[in-house]
């Protein structure tokens, strides 16, 4: 994943936040009220980073498999090899 694309995924969150914020300005809520919208753009803020990190990770582990070192590339041709022999 891009520089860019994480800058642009954390600039939705933080605008996601400052939107809350400005409602929780703008109109008096009860603690449990405050208390329940921050704690919903807290999970959604560590669903959104957490997805981030699984994608990452999945995109490195698929280059690895595709375009494996030259050591793991000889002994996988071998495995399909000996699959395919038996």
């Amino acid at each position: 994943m891009s520089k860019r694309m994480i800058q642009k995924d954390y600039l939705e969150i933080f605008g996601i936040a400052i939107v809350g914020g400005l409602l929780l300005s703008t109109r008096s809520f009860s603690i449990g009220e405050f208390k329940s919208i921050v704690s919903y753009l807290l999970v959604m803020h560590c669903s959104v980073l957490g997805l981030l990190i699984s994608y990452q990770n999945h995109k490195e582990l698929l280059e690895i498999y595709n375009n494996p070192p030259k050591i793991l590339n000889n002994n996988r041709h071998e495995a399909l090899d000996k699959l395919v022999k038996n």
